[in-house]
């Protein structure tokens, strides 16, 4: 993994296989990141406001390499905050189901971080 500013409250969820139809999809859409092979599903968090103790959880998905290489500046999709971190982990698991099933390139597309 690379070593980024919010590195203390960042959970990797797991890497995914991108799949063939995303691959084609997310290559036509993309062709700065052509070294992706899987999706890295992940939740970070960021305090409320200054010296809160309460955190907003967002779920970022970085295309990757097998190793789990990523460039943490370049989030293929960055969803809103969240003030649950259950909520948070629920969408991480319904991004990976459909990352699995693949079709997270047509279902995230437009709600796409570039």
């Amino acid at each position: 993994m690379v070593a980024f500013a919010n590195y203390r409250d960042f959970y990797q969820r797991g890497i995914i296989p991108i799949g063939l139809e995303d691959s084609k999809k997310f290559a036509d859409l993309n062709t700065e990141e052509l070294f992706a092979t899987h999706w890295l599903v992940a939740l970070e968090g960021d305090p409320e406001s200054v010296n809160s103790e309460f955190y907003l959880w967002k779920v970022v998905v970085y295309p990757t390499n097998q190793l789990g290489e990523f460039d943490y500046t370049k989030p293929y999709y960055t969803s809103s905050y969240h003030h649950s971190f259950d909520t948070a982990i629920d969408l991480a698991r319904s991004i990976e189901n459909t990352a699995l099933s693949d079709t997270l390139v047509q279902s995230y597309f437009q709600q796409k971080i570039s």
